[in-house]
């Protein structure tokens, strides 16, 4: 729990006024994400859906290589007051933009994206679009037992028709605040999972995709 006292310390207060489910960062907890670095080998991450911060926190405490920037809607008060604290905390690995990724329509180069935003259907389908024709080679996809999230993402997996170059390559399953918080919730609301997904193009789709850059540069 060390992970999050260290968080508790450094954002007093913020507990009380979150206002939807979180990553609680357990040992557990600490043990997925630092297990998503090492699978990855990721060091410039995009995260959509910031919240309150505790995932940008523990990348950014897991390994001083790591930069993050995260973006967010801020529809909760208290979220971009947590972004102006993290940036005081992590001022040259740690940026952020208060906006809606849908109005994202390019990436810049990162080797992992975090999507933990919006779980409604369109914007699910954006962002993974997004990281799809940026061509990202790691997606980490959270909140995986929620019903759309997943069909979605078994979707994506399970399709042959080349067009979704991704697929699940691990499943990370920890504790949320829940299960601290309010013990006496449903079980299945007291954990959360995530999954990575890794992409796999063929020979031609990178052969294409280095012709496009080529010209984009000529």
């Amino acid at each position: 729990m060390r992970m999050q006292h260290k968080f508790e310390r450094h954002f007093s207060g913020v507990t009380d006024l979150i206002r939807e489910g979180h990553t609680y960062l357990t040992d557990k907890t600490v043990r997925n994400f630092r297990g998503v670095l090492e699978r990855t080998g990721a060091t410039n991450i995009f995260e959509i859906g910031f919240n309150a911060g505790h995932s940008s926190f523990c990348f950014l405490q897991l390994d001083t290589e790591i930069s993050l920037h995260s973006v967010d809607n801020a529809r909760h008060h208290y979220t971009e007051a947590c972004m102006v604290k993290m940036k005081e905390i992590f001022p040259d690995r740690f940026t952020y933009e208060v906006l809606d990724s849908n109005s994202i329509e390019e990436l810049g180069e990162y080797d992992l994206v975090f999507i933990d935003g919006d779980h409604h259907i369109d914007s699910l389908r954006h962002d993974y679009n997004l990281c799809r024709d940026n061509g990202i080679q790691w997606i980490l996809v959270d909140d995986y037992y929620d019903p759309t999230i997943r069909d979605f993402v078994q979707d994506m997996h399970n399709d042959t028709s080349g067009e979704n170059p991704y697929t699940i390559v691990e499943h990370y399953q920890y504790e949320n605040e829940l299960q601290f918080r309010r013990p006496m919730s449903r079980p299945e609301l007291q954990v959360t999972e995530m999954v990575l997904l890794q992409r796999e193009d063929s020979e031609e789709d990178v052969e294409a995709r280095v012709d496009d850059l080529e010209s984009a540069l000529a």
